[in-house]
C-alpha cells in the first residue's frame, strides 16, 4: 500500500471540501439574511460585518485576513458604508490608516448573526461536534496553512 498516495488524496479532498463547507456557509448566511428581512446585504457583506463585530479594525487588516475568496473587501466595505452597517474614520496618527466599526444598525444586525450562528451549535451537537472537536479541526487547519504558506515562501 502507497501511503503517499492515499495522504495525497486526504490533502487534495481536505483542501477541497474546505472551499466547499466555506461555500455552504455562505449560503447559511444567504439565508439567515433572508429570514432577519435583510435584503440590502448579501452574505459575503454580513460575514465581513461578522468579523469587524465589536472591534476597531483596519480596512488593511480586513483585506489581509483573506477571509473572503474572490471578493473585493474595499468595494463591500463601501456599500456598507453607505447603507449604514459600517462607518470608517482616519487614524489621528496616520491619515493613510482608515478604521472601520459597525453602526447602531450594524451591531443590531450582528447581535442577530451571532445569535443565530449559536442556533446553528445546537444542530453541531446533535450530530456529535463538539468545541473541542472544532477547536482541533481549526487548529489542524492552521498548521496546514502554515505548511502551505511555507511552500509557497520556499519557491519564491
Amino acid at each position: 500500500m502507497n501511503y503517499g498516495l492515499i495522504m495525497s488524496k486526504s490533502y487534495i479532498d481536505l483542501v477541497l471540501n474546505a472551499e466547499r463547507l466555506y461555500r455552504v456557509f455562505l449560503d447559511v448566511m444567504r439565508i439567515e439574511l433572508k429570514r432577519l428581512k435583510i435584503d440590502d446585504l448579501n452574505n459575503t457583506q454580513a460575514l465581513i460585518l461578522y468579523n469587524i463585530g465589536k472591534d476597531k479594525i483596519t480596512v488593511g487588516d480586513i483585506i489581509s485576513r483573506k477571509y473572503y475568496l474572490g471578493s473585493n473587501v474595499s468595494y463591500n466595505l463601501k456599500k456598507m458604508i453607505e447603507m449604514d452597517y459600517v462607518k470608517q474614520e482616519r487614524s489621528a496618527f496616520d491619515k493613510r490608516t482608515i478604521f472601520v466599526t459597525l453602526t447602531k444598525k450594524g451591531m443590531t444586525l450582528f447581535d442577530a448573526i451571532e445569535k443565530a450562528l449559536a442556533n446553528h451549535t445546537k444542530t453541531l451537537t446533535k450530530e456529535h461536534i463538539s468545541e473541542s472537536k472544532l477547536d482541533s479541526m481549526e487548529s489542524d487547519i492552521r498548521v496546514m496553512e502554515k505548511c502551505l504558506t511555507r511552500i509557497i515562501d520556499e519557491s519564491l
